[in-house]
């Protein structure tokens, strides 16, 4: 399960790429920027859920970490079509 999820999570970050560069028109510099932004928030939450998972319990960070997994398609699907 967790190869299928790395797997798909790093097929977002190919198209992201791609959607950023040429129909965003974001330089290679600004791209890298936010992967840079990207990688310090996550070093961020790293350090932020260590203290949730020592109070809360790590059942409890699990539960939160696979709830949010569920969010992004629901959103997809809820989300006013245009055009």
């Amino acid at each position: 399960m967790l190869g299928v999820s790395n797997f798909a999570g790093q097929m977002g970050q190919a198209t992201l790429v791609l959607l950023a560069t040429q129909t965003l028109h974001i330089s290679t510099r600004g791209y890298g920027l936010v992967l840079a932004a990207t990688a310090l928030g996550s070093v961020l939450g790293g350090f932020f859920i260590s203290t949730v998972g020592k109070v809360s319990g790590c059942g409890f960070v699990f539960l939160c970490a696979v709830t949010r997994e569920g969010f992004p398609p629901l959103q997809q699907t809820c989300r006013p079509q245009s055009g």
